[in-house]
């Protein structure tokens, strides 16, 4: 058995991030298969010096099962289909968010247009098999397709192998490193580090990937810009010496769905965290409260624990440690590849479909296929109903 994996994110800059990296970068590494970019999703079917007969008969039809990434153009949807339809190819689409409830006010929502909905529809009801990170999201998405199997995030401690440099200056840094779609998130805390700063004139707040308007209420801070290749964070955030970890999360339907990955990168630096603990958290039941990290479940509980770990230069060291030891037993990945394996030896047995499903939104595209040669071609996507989605 082959496999193809694929990995669609940043395609814009030809590298992939947090996502290409935590569902297939890393996993398929350990798994010694080798992994794409470039290959699926609108503006990536042709690569530059390579048509599509080459590229189908170079790389896609060595391929027993393809594995990729959340696609949203109609494009790579074509692809999706002639691959199975025509060649008989089994289809794993690993999806890592829930793209029907993205918040309103994340900057991801601009991306996501009318149209997208539907492609996203059609390529969730038209897969072999779906992966995802998480119960809530199998939940979220078994209407589209039943076959889908959860695989949790893992990390693999070896990309993460920095000494934390924590400063010697007696002042402490709480540092965040993340994205802009954490606006939301990031102004349930500012209250409380705005408080925390003006009581001990000794702490610093640092924040790694995005800057905002909201930040300027806070006395001290420091941004640093975020890295263009994924692989260059860990030591980016090494370098920055926080002395506490947070991540907060503000309680949305798109949050529940997230994984615990920020506790795990923060725990593999040996970082002490303060996460959000609420029971539809990610990072609820991840650990052991108030010894391999600390869960704050509303303002009152960010204020006592942030400043427990201030005033407690011990308690930050060891439960640095004691965090750093349980996500290498728990949550290193290199101990949870059978997961992936077990995914792709199912998906090769599956009988194969001889029609694809309809969206009941969506009509598929008409694909045309020659011996000789590949043609896709689109057909005209209805127009939106505002009553759908």
């Amino acid at each position: 058995m082959k496999i193809l994996a694929i990995y669609t994110d940043w395609k814009e800059r030809e590298t992939y991030g947090g996502c290409g990296y935590y569902r297939c970068i890393a996993p398929m590494r350990h798994l010694g298969i080798k992994t794409h970019g470039k290959l699926m999703g609108e503006g990536c079917m042709y690569p530059e010096k390579m048509d599509a007969v080459k590229l189908w008969t170079d790389i896609w039809m060595k391929y027993d099962v393809i594995y990729t990434m959340k696609v949203d153009g109609k494009e790579a949807l074509a692809q999706m289909y002639a691959s199975r339809t025509h060649f008989k190819k089994k289809i794993i689409l690993d999806v890592d968010d829930d793209y029907f409830n993205i918040d309103p006010k994340s900057s991801a929502k601009k991306h996501i247009t009318p149209d997208k909905y539907y492609i996203i529809e059609a390529m969730l009801r038209n897969a072999d098999m779906i992966t995802v990170s998480t119960e809530y999201l199998k939940k979220q998405y078994e209407k589209y397709n039943g076959k889908i199997t959860v695989i949790p995030n893992y990390i693999d401690m070896d990309d993460w192998a920095y000494e934390n440099r924590i400063g010697k200056d007696g002042r402490i840094k709480i540092g965040w490193q993340g994205s802009s779609t954490h606006e939301t998130d990031l102004k349930m805390i500012i209250p409380v580090l705005k408080k925390i700063m003006n009581k001990f004139d000794n702490v610093d707040f640092v924040h790694v990937g995005y800057d905002s308007k909201i930040f300027k209420e806070l006395p001290r801070r420091k941004f640093v810009p975020g890295t263009n290749e994924f692989p260059e964070a860990p030591k980016l955030i090494a370098d920055q010496g926080f002395d506490i970890g947070i991540a907060p999360l503000a309680d949305i339907k798109f949050n529940y769905s997230k994984s615990a990955i920020k506790y795990y990168e923060y725990s593999a630096l040996k970082i002490p965290t303060v996460c959000t603990g609420n029971k539809w958290s990610p990072y609820h039941g991840k650990f052991h409260d108030g010894k391999t990290g600390m869960y704050a479940n509303n303002e009152k509980e960010w204020y006592d624990k942030l400043t427990k770990l201030i005033k407690d230069k011990q308690l930050r060291k060891q439960m640095g440690l004691n965090a750093y030891s349980h996500v290498k037993q728990t949550y290193h990945i290199k101990d949870h590849t059978d997961e992936w394996r077990n995914v792709f030896e199912r998906a090769n047995n599956i009988k194969y479909k001889e029609k694809p499903q309809r969206s009941k939104i969506w009509t598929p595209p008409l694909l045309l296929t020659k011996l000789r040669g590949l043609l896709v071609k689109p057909t005209q996507v209805m127009k939106p109903q505002s009553s759908v989605i």
